[in-house]
């Protein structure tokens, strides 16, 4: 399985070595220390951590760079005039100016400035990292909000059709009720007029039985 790409904030720690001196030793021990560029972003394997290790403790020591590459199993080349150039402009800088280079320096060098003095370590390889994290994090956010989003239209047009189906209800609720009321009110009439068909018509059947009994009667018993 292969080791896991780290910063060089991140050799820096494992190390034991400040993040200047970090950069200092990847700039000009770049031949021999194992590395990758991911983009902008230049990882390092975690092998990297014994030989920086090394080089750090043998610049202490006194040796020489061209002594320490070669113990380091790299070769020495000769800079080209590019690179000698950005060197001395390395070396002219003034302090606390924020990269800007002494009078002395001819405006008309087409050699491009080097990056600003004082940097935090491995500068452009955090930023293009965090650049990195901060376009997929903002993406994620985008998303979510408008998952979001949708999620709040739908629950408000569902809220919408719940309310116009209870009003619906309620209506037709009113109106039942209402029908109710009637029936119950006409029934209740019905119920008394039957009522007061009945009692009269008890009364009618007992002055016709009295009638009727009376007729039956022989005719002298009629005067009485």
């Amino acid at each position: 399985m292969k080791d896991k790409p780290l910063k060089a904030s991140d050799i820096a720690k494992m190390a034991g070595i400040s993040g200047n001196e970090m950069k200092r030793i990847t700039e000009n021990y770049d031949t021999v220390i194992p590395s990758r560029l991911f983009g902008r972003v230049k990882l390092y394997e975690q092998k990297a951590v014994p030989i920086i290790e090394k080089i750090s403790s043998m610049e202490s020591s006194g040796k020489s760079p061209e002594d320490i590459i070669r113990e380091c199993g790299g070769k020495i080349t000769r800079k080209s005039t590019k690179e000698r150039a950005e060197d001395n402009i390395r070396k002219n800088q003034v302090p606390g100016s924020g990269g800007k280079k002494q009078a002395s320096i001819s405006k008309k060098s087409t050699v491009p400035p080097p990056r600003t003095a004082g940097a935090s370590p491995g500068a452009d390889d955090k930023t293009a990292f965090l650049e990195l994290k901060l376009t997929k994090l903002t993406n994620r956010v985008e998303k979510l909000e408008k998952e979001l989003e949708d999620g709040k239209k739908a629950r408000t047009d569902e809220r919408e059709e719940i309310m116009k189906l209870l009003a619906a209800i309620s209506d037709k609720l009113n109106t039942t009720g209402e029908w109710i009321d009637y029936f119950d009110g006409a029934f209740n009439e019905f119920i008394s007029r039957q009522d007061e068909f009945n009692s009269g018509t008890i009364e009618w059947i007992d002055y016709t039985e009295e009638e009727i009994d009376l007729l039956k009667l022989p005719f002298w018993k009629k005067k009485r």
